[in-house]
């Protein structure tokens, strides 16, 4: 099979001109029949596929300037088929390339040359120019037009007089017709710029530099301004600035440092003489503190008390915390039982002790009395009396007495036995002490009652014992002064004392 493509019955090339209607058709020559067919529109090297369109005709209604292309149409079934290409020209009349006025500048019999640059397709023929100047039309002479081809013209004017100085205006023609709308071109009379005057600089920044000029406008040509800057020591090129009015702020410079500077204005006849001139930036300074600037929040006497009471009041709470940590600590002490401290007696029930003393034996134990006089009660009267010769002891010193019970030999051995044992016992083991409150057991009013009842009926069991059996005294006082060891100690029965360890 085969794909042709025709435009208005061409294979090859195609002009239109613009506004018209342009068909295109797809030949397909092929078993079986094409399910699709593409077209596409190749401007330049971008080749574009025509939205919208898969039949064999493509139809262009009212073209304009930019469907000029180079066309082909895919026609696909189970293989793809390529159209040949056909190139479509659409032409139209000339037009300015450049839109709006171009304003030109010139001296007095200056020769000056005007371009007047066109568009259009196909090429234009011819050219003609005309000056608008003071309300008048002058048509130029074809001697002073240079038409080059590329769709331009070339129109040299040398202005004697204000009449020849105003605006120009520019046609071109082709074979599609002649151009509408002119081109323009201004001529004005110009010199080349004033150099500018009087610049000021504003050397506060660091990094930046400010400066202010005056500047003449002698023209109707628009002016720019330019500022370029040079490091002062080595002649380097830093920044070229430029603006619109004599005014520059030259930024992103090294604190510190001297600047060179040229300002000068341009203009479409050239350029000014250059001003010459020097600008600094401030140096890093180190920030300083500004004392003034701070607040002392003043102390009135009403606030001296009141930070003095505060004061008092945290003071005084660390003493009695000392104090009362003392306390503590020496309480835990006197818990213990110290080596020279005496014991009390705990009195006993009346019970224990009738259970205990009345006939039987016992386990004895040892304690100790505070040194004070043995209560008298606990002898009887006729052993003070038959042993008269004992020596008083002097004043302040612990009345010594023993106390034995009937079968005191096994007594004495279970007490050798549990002293032996005590003393074994007492490597492996730490002493406890009995924690006793004297105070509590001196006052004790009733106990003490108990004691001397306790007392009063031991000397009257005695006095019993004597009269009937003629028995040994219970209580015998023994008439060698006692050793300092066995000062104030006491023998008693096992459970006479109790107390809690």
């Amino acid at each position: 099979g085969s794909v042709k493509l025709e435009i208005n019955g061409s294979a090859e090339h195609h002009e239109e001109k613009e506004g018209g209607d342009v068909v295109l058709r797809c030949i397909v020559d092929s078993d079986p029949r094409p399910v699709l067919i593409e077209w596409y529109h190749k401007v330049g090297s971008e080749n574009r596929r025509v939205a919208g369109t898969n039949g064999t005709e493509l139809q262009l209604h009212q073209v304009l300037r930019n469907s000029t292309g180079v066309y082909t149409c895919v026609a696909s079934n189970f293989v793809s088929g390529h159209s040949n290409p056909v190139v479509l020209q659409i032409n139209y009349k000339p037009s300015c390339d450049v839109a709006g006025v171009q304003v030109l500048g010139s001296e007095k019999h200056s020769t000056v040359k005007l371009a007047c640059k066109i568009d259009s397709s196909p090429e234009p023929r011819s050219y003609r120019w005309q000056l608008v100047s003071h309300g008048k039309r002058r048509e130029m002479p074809d001697t002073l037009m240079n038409n080059t081809g590329n769709q331009l013209s070339i129109l040299t004017h040398e202005p004697k007089n204000k009449f020849d100085y105003g605006l120009f205006l520019c046609w071109a023609k082709n074979d599609i017709g002649e151009q509408e709308t002119p081109c323009k071109l201004e001529l004005v009379s110009a010199v080349k710029p004033v150099p500018i005057t009087n610049c000021s600089v504003s050397n506060n920044e660091t990094h930046a530099v400010h400066i202010e000029c005056v500047a003449v406008f002698a023209n109707t040509l628009q002016q720019t301004f330019i500022a370029e800057v040079y490091d002062i020591i080595t002649e380097v090129l830093l920044r070229n600035v430029s603006s619109q009015y004599p005014n520059f702020t030259i930024e992103e410079l090294d604190p510190g440092s001297g600047f060179r500077i040229l300002a000068y204005s341009t203009n479409l006849l050239g350029q000014s003489a250059k001003l010459d001139f020097n600008a600094f930036t401030a140096p890093l300074v180190t920030k300083s503190v500004d004392y003034s600037s701070i607040h002392v929040f003043p102390i009135t006497p009403i606030l001296g008390v009141l930070v003095g009471i505060v004061g008092a009041v945290i003071v005084m709470g660390l003493i009695v915390f000392v104090i009362m940590k003392l306390k503590s600590s020496k309480s835990k002490d006197k818990s213990k039982l110290k080596c020279g401290e005496p014991p009390i007696m705990m009195p006993m029930d009346e019970r224990d002790f009738n259970h205990k003393y009345d006939g039987g034996g016992g386990k004895a134990t040892l304690i100790n009395f505070p040194s004070e006089p043995a209560p008298a009660t606990i002898m009887p009267e006729k052993s003070r009396t038959e042993e008269g010769t004992t020596p008083s002891a002097p004043p302040g010193d612990v009345e010594y007495a023993e106390v034995e019970f009937a079968n005191d030999k096994k007594s004495k051995k279970k007490r050798k036995k549990s002293k032996s044992k005590k003393k074994k016992e007492m490597k492996d083991e730490e002493t406890e002490y009995a924690s006793i409150d004297h105070v509590r057991t001196m006052l004790n009013s009733q106990q003490t009652k108990l004691q001397d009842q306790l007392n009063d009926e031991l000397k009257q069991q005695q006095q019993q014992h004597e009269a009937d059996s003629g028995k040994q005294p219970l209580i015998r006082v023994d008439q060698r002064r006692p050793s300092d060891d066995e000062r104030g100690r006491l023998v008693l029965p096992d459970g006479a004392l109790e107390s809690s360890v």
